[in-house]
């Protein structure tokens, strides 16, 4: 009996540390509730220490008592952690690049905790091996104190430099530090555990101390490459920001100038006007009402193809979807527009031009690469209750560019920074944005909340 709880306990006290180091940095993303999986986790867990302590005591009244009987109790405890192992792959949703990093971040960890054991078990006390099992003398002692150690202080690694910017990392970077890590835990398991280094170091202190630098060297290692990521991520959202800002000027921008030519339009119009009046009066004077009826229609078919259409009250809308329909003409495509929205929004000026010029100017661009029966634009914009509903369909030549959910720009050297800036937007007031395709037609829809 006392052979069976030494095996219990040891398996616990060198599994649960473990355990939680690898649970530890998916903390919220259980599949089932968090109560749930912890109860599950630790009958699991209680489970296996039973079967191996029961295996290792069936083992020793079997076996001789040699190493041969060491390894293969060594070898059940291994073959315990497999469903520990399928468990922890089912029980944590998140893409298995993030679950192999930190699994063989802890294999490594464990490693490093059992060479201090190792340490301290044979230089600092003396036994022998009686039933040639495992946890025997001061084993489980130091396992209790030095395993818990460092699980916690490679929780803390975690917690304070990778966990900042895993949310960030993409699945082909969390790939790299994956299969990294993968390889350090080989190069250390094939390298250290296949030989008795501390049989080779015996009575060394340069050689222990190198022993141990290694190990130092791996986990600052990995502090290093994610205070990079950091770094490297900050840089880069300080230069989208940038970009973004530089995107938003140069629509507004684009808006401003519409804005002067229409006004100097006017102006030039009703400049205009007066020569114009003057030549229908000497063509009535002259008699020549035929080439007066002539002028005057031909008078008003330009005025009409140059003025603003309506399609609404508010100003800014009226302007933008107007200025958009004469480019969808001149282009031969056809734009609908079905707006009811009051006269003024609680939506800044400046973000709801942004908003309209950019779904508008991405429509435009994707229709006029489409095939001749899907040249169209539909925008649809309402208000219901407190909310604020904008859908724009558009044909397009069924080509998308994708970086997982997020779709990318069809030009040349764009990155979806339009869409990105929409979404910002529309989380701004409380709302969101959606976008989606079917064979040639893209579907944009914005939701914005009115104070």
């Amino acid at each position: 009996m006392q052979v069976f709880f030494r095996l219990l306990s040891g398996y616990l006290a060198q599994l649960v540390p473990f355990a939680v180091l690898c649970a530890f940095p998916f903390r919220k993303n259980w599949r089932f509730s968090r109560k749930k999986t912890a109860l599950l986790t630790a009958a699991l867990i209680l489970g296996t220490a039973v079967f191996f302590a029961i295996s290792g005591v069936f083992f020793s009244s079997v076996f001789p008592h040699d190493y041969a009987l060491f390894y293969k109790v060594n070898g059940m405890f291994l073959f315990c952690l497999l469903p520990c192992f399928f468990w922890y792959l089912y029980a944590i949703k998140a893409v298995w690049q993030k679950k192999l990093f930190v699994f063989s971040f802890a294999l490594t960890s464990a490693l490093l905790a059992v060479s201090i054991c190792n340490f301290f078990s044979n230089n600092f006390f003396t036994y022998e091996l009686q039933n040639y099992l495992p946890y025997e003398g001061p084993v489980i002692f130091l396992i209790a104190i030095i395993y818990p150690g460092v699980a916690v202080s490679l929780c803390l690694l975690l917690h304070y430099f990778y966990m900042p910017v895993e949310k960030e990392m993409n699945q082909k970077e969390t790939g790299y530090l994956a299969f990294l890590s993968l390889f350090l835990f080989l190069i250390l398991f094939f390298a250290f555990m296949q030989i008795n280094v501390f049989t080779l170091i015996d009575g060394r202190p340069d050689a222990l101390i190198l022993y141990f630098t290694v190990y130092f060297t791996i986990f600052l290692l990995y502090g290093v490459m994610f205070k990079m990521y950091a770094l490297a991520h900050a840089q880069h959202m300080a230069q989208e920001k940038y970009l973004r800002l530089q995107y938003q000027n140069t629509i507004r921008d684009e808006q401003y100038r519409r804005i002067c030519d229409s006004i100097d339009h006017s102006r030039k119009q009703r400049h205009d006007l007066r020569h114009h009046l003057l030549m229908l009066q000497g063509l009535w004077e002259s008699g020549e009402t035929a080439k007066a009826r002539d002028y005057l229609t031909r008078y008003l078919d330009d005025a009409g193809s140059l003025q603003i259409k309506t399609f609404c009250s508010n100003p800014i809308i009226n302007m933008l979807v107007s200025h958009y329909s004469s480019l969808a003409a001149e282009r031969g495509i056809t734009l609908t527009a079905h707006i009811s929205v009051p006269d003024v929004l609680s939506v800044q000026d400046t973000d709801l031009s942004v908003l309209i010029g950019n779904l508008l100017e991405n429509a435009l661009d994707a229709a006029d690469r489409a095939p001749e029966e899907h040249r169209f634009i539909e925008l649809n914009m309402l208000c219901r209750g407190k909310m604020i509903v904008i859908t724009v369909d558009n044909g397009f030549d069924g080509m998308v560019r994708k970086e997982g959910s997020r779709y990318l720009s069809a030009k040349p050297d764009h990155h979806g920074l339009g869409l990105q800036i929409l979404t910002e937007i529309a989380e701004k007031y409380g709302g969101g944005a959606e976008f989606t395709h079917d064979d040639q037609t893209f579907h944009s829809s914005i939701m914005l909340r009115e104070n």
